[in-house]
């Protein structure tokens, strides 16, 4: 639920900072487009980051507040889990930019790609750590971000390609 809620507030953050990029590209102003582009890209960084910080500094307070009492074993999983996926959210946030600036210009293509390659390393990697490593919980949260990263990274590379 947390994740979920992370997720939303940084596509919502990623949607809105790529309006004014689509809105700067329509009315041909591309050193406007490029500048709004960075300041998004900086923004979602330093805010996801605090977000990151926030979540590890304060998990199991987040933690009780969400699902107040719960089993210690339970509380245990869920700790390793938001901890570990904490740590992905300034590459989902970077990848949910980058993704949002792609669609901007019209070039869904290349956010379809690397969103395929991103899920097949999740799932495969779900497969590998949990069925052949029995890791646990820390078995599917360490595929997440993993894949976080890679399709966050990836991104931020092709975006950089001066052809974008």
């Amino acid at each position: 639920m947390i994740n979920m809620l992370i997720f939303s507030v940084l596509a919502a953050l990623a949607t809105g900072g790529a309006v004014v990029v689509s809105q700067n590209i329509g009315a041909s102003k591309i050193s406007e487009a490029r500048k709004s582009a960075k300041q998004l890209l900086v923004t979602v960084a330093v805010f996801s980051v605090g977000l990151t910080c926030a979540a590890i500094v304060f998990k199991t307070q987040l933690l009780k507040f969400f699902f107040g009492r719960i089993e210690a074993d339970v509380m245990e999983a869920a700790l390793t889990y938001l901890t570990i996926t904490a740590l992905s959210f300034p590459f989902l946030g970077i990848y949910n930019s980058c993704a949002a600036l792609f669609r901007s210009m019209g070039k869904t293509s290349v956010t379809f790609a690397v969103s395929i390659v991103g899920n097949i390393i999740n799932v495969v990697g779900n497969a590998i750590c949990i069925l052949v490593f029995h890791m646990g919980v820390a078995g599917v949260a360490i595929p997440s971000l993993l894949s976080r990263v890679v399709m966050g990274v990836t991104l931020y590379i092709l975006l950089k390609n001066p052809k974008h």
